[in-house]
């Protein structure tokens, strides 16, 4: 549910709103254990260092690719 309400936000602009829902939907398959292959938290990861791009918060975002690509 956060991982579509990160989309919505990002698409109207709200980045940091965006970033806080990735969070919680990141932190929620991280820590479940039956969760920790989960090709979404490949997507968060990304979908995280796009909307630290788009706040030009550069490097942040690098960080978070690298993390998207392993």
């Amino acid at each position: 549910a956060h991982h579509g309400l990160a989309t919505v936000n990002h698409k109207k602009g709200h980045y940091r709103s965006a970033i806080h829902n990735i969070e919680k939907s990141l932190d929620y398959l991280i820590n479940n254990q039956t969760n920790q292959h989960h090709p979404l938290i490949s997507q968060c990861f990304n979908d995280l260092a796009y909307n630290h791009f788009k706040l030009e918060n550069h490097l942040t975002a690098f960080n978070f690719y690298e993390k998207a690509l392993n």
